[in-house]
């Protein structure tokens, strides 16, 4: 009786979510209600716009959001769902495809030492697929695939990209890693893949990989944004862009001199051929380190296998800029949002800023309290909402209006019960839309 007084103690209380986690075993001896609804992936009532990543790094849910942006459901799945389908539950290290799927699912892409995509069809709630992302459908041989983005090229197949080498020399060639993996939709087995080896090289004695991040399609290529880092993250290699042709699976590449980390890619809006390519810089850096070789890139790639830089904005010419490092949003043809990422000392904290190609300036849009809460967001054209995560509020959100200028509206608490720090937000497609 004493252990169920506690747990009774510690929910009034409002302890963490990942300590309520380790008193579920006494939840039902003690006859105690869950404080918040169970995440059972019920029939939603109303097509969701946006998926919110909410997570504490040991814990996951998904939220929803409508075309405005105000809260559907604060988990419609989390790590404790369970539903037929689902034999592997989420972990506390998962993402969102770059680009919404196609076929109006939302995909969730569940990364290192767990490596499985979840395909979920919205809004029945019906779970169609996990996808390992190991050609044997396991993780026996040991290799952590570390899948970074989803790519559906159509109703048979889908593009996977592994962030890590497999470091044993006899691994199959399925299982290699460092590469981009071909899935077979209907089996959701490995059916072929895109190898970066040629990307790789050493730097200073000390060797760099591909690591194939975002992946973009353009007509018939698709381009992969490469972050080109060693095994501990800590040096780079100069950035480059990957390009699959998805017919032949021939590669080309363009690299870009004096820019390191460049992972993150996104299309201009309503073009076929252009995308930007963010270059995050040194990786555990300092703001002054980092902003000596971070910057965004354009790139045209009008014929398979031909690309060029169109434009370059470097954080050094920008004075004392805080270098952009994540969440790329294209807004238009020449307006950018990126976040720059403060330091661990607090001396500068994270910041959103909007960046225009016309006229070559930076404007910050807003400045958070703290540093490493801005995450990757999303612009929902036909709305003009502009929201981007902050695990500090919940879901901060701007208007862009017909002049071109960005007005907030309410942050939206998107984890009104769980307390889960909104790490991620993305547009989720309908199959009408797609």
């Amino acid at each position: 009786m004493a252990r169920c007084a506690l747990t009774k103690r510690i929910l009034s209380g409002g302890w963490p979510y990942c300590a309520l986690a380790l008193l579920c075993a006494f939840l039902h001896a003690c006859n105690v209600r869950s404080p918040y609804p169970h995440a059972d992936l019920a029939p939603l009532s109303e097509q969701p716009s946006f998926a919110v990543l909410t997570t504490n790094y040991v814990s996951t849910a998904i939220a929803l959001l409508d075309t405005e942006g105000e809260l559907i459901t604060e988990a419609w799945v989390d790590s404790g769902t369970t539903p037929p389908g689902i034999t592997t539950t989420l972990g506390g290290d998962v993402v969102l495809p770059s680009t919404s799927p196609s076929d109006g699912t939302l995909t969730l892409i569940d990364r290192l030492g767990v490596d499985v995509i979840t395909r979920i069809s919205v809004p029945s709630g019906e779970v169609l697929q996990q996808v390992h992302a190991q050609s044997n459908g396991t993780a026996e041989t040991g290799f952590r695939a570390n899948p970074q983005d989803w790519l559906v090229i159509d109703a048979d197949s889908a593009w996977v990209s592994r962030h890590e080498p497999n470091r044993n020399p006899r691994a199959t060639g399925l299982d290699r890693g460092n590469d981009v993996l071909f899935i077979d939709l209907k089996s959701g087995l490995a059916a072929g893949r895109a190898d970066f080896v040629s990307l790789e090289q050493s730097v200073q004695g000390t060797a760099i990989f591909a690591r194939p991040t975002q992946l973009q399609r353009l007509q018939d290529t698709i381009a992969v944004g490469m972050s080109r880092l060693s095994l501990d993250f800590r040096t780079a290699a100069t950035g480059a862009l990957g390009f699959v042709d998805v017919n032949t699976l021939g590669q080309t590449f363009l690299e870009f001199p004096g820019l390191v980390n460049c992972g993150m890619v996104a299309k201009v809006p309503n073009s076929d051929t252009e995308l930007w390519v963010l270059c995050a810089g040194d990786t555990f850096g300092g703001a002054e380190e980092r902003r000596l070789r971070s910057g965004l890139v354009r790139v045209s790639a009008e014929r398979p296998g031909i690309a060029r830089e169109t434009y370059r904005m470097r954080a050094t010419d920008h004075g004392n800029l805080l270098p952009p490092s994540t969440g790329l949003i294209p807004l238009d043809t020449e307006r950018v949002i990126v976040i720059a990422s403060g330091d661990a000392s607090h001396e500068q904290e994270d910041q959103v800023l909007l960046i225009d190609t016309g006229n070559n300036t930076v404007t910050t849009v807003f400045e958070a309290t703290e540093s490493f809460v801005l995450g990757q967001g999303c612009y929902l054209e036909a709305a003009r909402v502009l929201l981007i995560p902050d695990a500090s509020a919940g879901a901060r959100r701007w208007v862009v209006t017909s002049g071109h200028s960005l007005e907030p509206l309410p942050t939206i608490d998107v984890s009104p019960l769980r307390r889960l720090p909104a790490r991620e937000i993305r547009a989720i497609q309908t199959r009408e839309e797609s």
